[in-house]
């Protein structure tokens, strides 16, 4: 019974948050810009909003939990009660201020919370395992709106060639080497930092950089600054959308710089969803320039980057590529769902350790006087 206690309260709780922190992002980086700014975001605003996140991620992150870094992965590690609203803070100050990652880490953090809540007074396995089974019901709750809404289904009646795997097969690959290199880049800024430290001046600095970068995005393109800031995941059907080569690469090419920046500075969040938007893009790409048709290849795309990062056992790499195909597309879309996954889980992480840079974290710096 305990059991599915904590598998109802964590899925209830996990939707929550996540409802929570859709609405904020849409809010200030969607809707604000629409109806307050006419649709093209103020250069101060974006280089001001950003950089604030940076601000206060520096200082929940030195006087309260610290939370886990991106480049980590999940996190198995049991979140207390009194740890909660920092990690939860430092991810939801990094998404409103439009830092590329995703809201996933947030679902953990709090199924993992409910399950030790749950667990209390049991011995370090029994927390354990109860902030696991929170955390995988917490994250559950990402696809009661896909599924309910249908929002991320861009299969547009879709139906299964098998030509269409050629270029399923050329876009996991191209994707997974983007991603490799991204992270690669991330891991390379964060050493050069001296180690995941929540120094204000930097976290300031990598927030001024992403927004600078979706300031030149909007001019260049005059497309929405949202396509390349925040997780992206409700974007990818937009950006598919575009149907041009060239408009669909520079917006991936700045996501991924972005993402970069984003994990490279120290901020919190989750790693997948944003390179899933990567993937997508990549897919689309190879897609328009073979046979046409960007779906398969795009879902293909999408899989093998969540994969690569996320090396689960064999037995989850098909029941993801089930799920997410028929979620994204349909029974059609599997075949390319399949492809990717496989292609995701066979590339290794070549070079580089599970823990690329886990420093203790130091005080953050205070701001000069009159900034605080």
């Amino acid at each position: 019974m305990r059991s599915v206690a904590i598998v109802v309260v964590a899925l209830g709780a996990g939707y929550g948050l996540f409802r929570i922190i859709r609405w904020l992002v849409d809010l200030l980086w969607t809707e604000l810009p629409s109806n307050t700014f006419g649709g093209e975001v103020p250069w101060w605003y974006l280089l001001s909003l950003p950089a604030l996140a940076g601000l206060v991620v520096a200082w929940s992150r030195s006087r309260g939990a610290d939370g886990h870094n991106p480049l980590f992965g999940f996190s198995r590690d049991p979140v207390r009660p009194g740890q909660f609203p920092w990690v939860v803070l430092n991810i939801l100050a990094s998404l409103a201020g439009g830092l590329v990652l995703g809201p996933e880490m947030a679902l953990v953090a709090t199924g993992s919370v409910v399950g030790v809540i749950f667990a209390r007074g049991g011995d370090a396995r029994a927390i354990t395992r109860a902030s696991g089974l929170g955390s995988l019901a917490a994250l559950a709750a990402l696809a009661v709106d896909p599924l309910r809404t249908g929002h991320l289904d861009f299969s547009a009646g879709y139906s299964f060639d098998p030509l269409d795997l050629l270029p399923a097969v050329v876009a996991a690959v191209v994707a997974v080497l983007l991603i490799a290199g991204a992270r690669a880049g991330a891991i390379a800024m964060l050493r050069l930092r001296g180690g995941d430290r929540p120094i204000w001046w930097q976290l300031a600095l990598g927030g001024l950089v992403v927004g600078a970068l979706a300031l030149g995005y909007q001019a260049l393109t005059g497309k929405p600054v949202d396509l390349v800031l925040t997780s992206g995941e409700q974007l990818i059907g937009p950006m598919v959308a575009l149907e041009s080569v060239s408009l669909i690469a520079l917006t991936v090419v700045v996501k991924l710089l972005c993402y970069v920046v984003s994990q490279g500075s120290g901020f919190r969040g989750g790693p997948y969803f944003p390179v899933m938007f990567a993937g997508a893009g990549v897919g689309a790409i190879a897609g328009l320039l073979t046979t046409g048709s960007a779906q398969a290849p795009g879902i293909a795309g999408l899989l093998a980057t969540t994969l690569f990062l996320a090396k689960p056992p064999w037995i989850a790499v098909f029941v993801l590529a089930l799920v997410v195909g028929v979620v994204f597309g349909g029974v059609a879309m599997l075949p390319a769902a399949v492809v990717g996954a496989v292609v995701g889980k066979l590339i290794p992480r070549i070079g580089e350790s599970s823990e690329p840079v886990r420093t203790p974290p130091e005080p953050a710096q205070s701001p000069p006087t009159g900034t605080r």
